[in-house]
């Protein structure tokens, strides 16, 4: 990669990490559902500048319910359920381990040894982050970003179908349709009587932080991220996601002190080695008898 890509992706990395502890602190005061549908929402106002994907729409649409839509509302909401925002990242950043389970029971793909060996090692990593810090696994904001990482998942499988079609057109216009499921998640979360109440109550500085927050590092980092995953392999882009999780702590201790244990450090460390396994870093210099 040149310097200038990698500069790229690790400033995405950086957008994202301040996108997702910027949604907790505005989830305080905006329910997880206004907040999603007034940040896919405003992407509409893009469309007519881009030619419709050649893709079926039902095909178009579940791209952008399940990968924008449901996956920013159910992460939101946990974010709203008091999970902190590097520990949210953290979980969303396993979605690998679930493309390996979808991938072995949707299309019958059996991954090798290391990949097992890194799932194991980030659910035990997992492990040790929520024992001392007493978080339950039936926690309702753990599960929530646990759906979000599993829609994630699916979302890869369903993007790796859709390679020859990847364009900012196919973005823009799957984030603006994932604007309806967080329409519907907002009323099912406070009611549509109190969500255009809540609409209407909304201060201007949050809503024009929400739109910068969905035009910027929701659709324009999106848009980046796709361009690269074009140019080079996977496995040269995508280990750049591991910086979020760090890169979301780091922001988090430095602007609201947040204070974290020393399990918490080790946890995150177990759960990175996990998956940069399951992504096949460095797989070249793994044993045979892991291949």
């Amino acid at each position: 990669m040149s310097l200038f890509h990698v500069f790229l992706c690790s400033l995405i990395a950086f957008l994202w990490a301040g996108n997702a502890v910027l949604q907790k602190s505005l989830l305080t005061e905006i329910s997880a559902g206004l907040y999603n549908t007034i940040k896919l929402g405003c992407i509409w106002a893009l469309v007519p500048f881009f030619p419709r994907p050649k893709v079926p729409f039902g095909q178009l649409f579940l791209l952008g319910a399940f990968f924008f839509g449901a996956s920013l509302s159910l992460f939101c909401w946990g974010l709203s359920c008091g999970i902190e925002a590097s520990f949210a990242t953290l979980i969303t950043q396993m979605a690998p381990f679930w493309t390996i389970f979808i991938a072995f029971f949707v299309l019958g793909s059996v991954p090798q040894k290391y990949k097992l060996l890194g799932i194991f090692i980030g659910f035990a990593g997992l492990i040790v982050i929520l024992q001392p810090a007493q978080i339950s696994f039936f926690n309702v904001g753990l599960i929530a970003v646990f759906g979000t990482s599993i829609l994630y998942a699916y979302s890869n499988v369903m993007m790796s179908q859709l390679k020859d079609h990847i364009a900012p057109n196919l973005i823009i216009y799957a984030a603006a349709l994932g604007s309806l499921p967080a329409l519907g998640f907002g009323f099912l979360e406070v009611g549509p009587t109190a969500f255009f109440q809540e609409l209407s109550q909304i201060k201007g500085i949050h809503l024009a932080i929400i739109m910068i927050s969905g035009l910027i590092p929701t659709t324009g980092a999106s848009i980046i991220w796709a361009q690269m995953l074009k140019l080079y392999h996977t496995y040269q882009v995508v280990p750049f996601t591991l910086l979020i999780p760090p890169m979301t702590l780091g922001l988090s201790a430095y602007l609201y002190d947040t204070p974290l244990e020393q399990s918490y450090f080790i946890g995150m460390g177990m759960i990175l080695l996990g998956i940069s396994f399951v992504q096949g870093i460095g797989a070249s210099y793994f044993p045979k008898a892991l291949r």
